[in-house]
């Protein structure tokens, strides 16, 4: 069983590394399965359901046979995503001796396609899903508090952040451990963006390996790098070990 860290309260002094993976929840990742499913290209029965879906008299049947394509690739994209996630956290993060801990908004629940492992820690982070997802007057939306988020780790020197999603709460998390002090990087792969990698062939499991730039037009070098200009924690020009 994970271990549930209450905010404020840790017991180890000593330095450690840590990934940390914000809002695993069901429904998000529920999404992020959906999504997926629309780039499965090979799937169980598939010639057998084409050749019905063209033979269909009525476009009853035809629905039917649509919908059950459907579900059938949805199964294979969780399948796939479940395996892909979980083998990276392992052999990226866990293996080279990280503390796994994930984060939820409280009130939610970690969804199934996670594999918690017995030292990994669940954290909330102090706000619930209605509370961060209702916006206000001035158009903008509340947000938990990183601090908050940042003392339920430990001691940390090092710090990998990754989840949901990329360009905001991940984000937000690792320019204020940045702003802290702490040797803090986002594995942009395992942030919404993994859809887009699970039948990349060239995909790699055991390391985050940062765009290669060469692979990428001038336009869209210019555009890679303005995004993350002045923000270490997203481009680094060191390998970290």
């Amino acid at each position: 069983m994970p271990i549930c860290v209450s905010a404020g309260k840790t017991n180890n002094n000593t330095k450690s590394k840590v990934f940390l993976y914000l809002y695993p929840q069901q429904d998000i990742l529920d999404l992020e399965v959906e999504k997926g499913s629309y780039r499965i290209r090979e799937y169980p029965k598939k010639t057998e359901l084409e050749s019905k879906y063209k033979t269909a008299r009525t476009d009853k049947q035809r629905l039917e046979i649509k919908n059950k394509i459907l579900r059938i690739r949805l199964v294979e994209s969780k399948k796939w995503y479940k395996l892909t996630l979980n083998a990276c956290i392992d052999k990226r993060y866990r293996q080279q001796g990280y503390n796994v801990f994930f984060a939820l908004l409280d009130g939610t629940r970690i969804s199934d396609v996670v594999d918690i492992k017995q030292n990994d820690k669940i954290i909330y982070v102090g706000m619930d899903a209605k509370t961060h997802r209702t916006q206000r007057q001035d158009g903008s939306y509340l947000y938990p508090d990183n601090d908050r988020i940042l003392v339920q780790l430990g001691n940390v020197w090092k710090l990998t952040v990754s989840g949901f999603h990329m360009w905001d709460c991940v984000e937000k998390v690792a320019k204020a451990a940045h702003d802290k002090g702490i040797d803090t990087l986002v594995d942009e792969d395992l942030t919404e963006f993994l859809v887009h990698n699970i039948n990349n062939p060239n995909f790699v499991l055991n390391k985050y390996q940062m765009a290669d730039l060469s692979k990428l037009n001038e336009s869209e070098k210019r555009a890679f790098l303005k995004a993350r200009e002045g923000k270490p924690w997203l481009l680094r020009d060191i390998i970290r070990e």
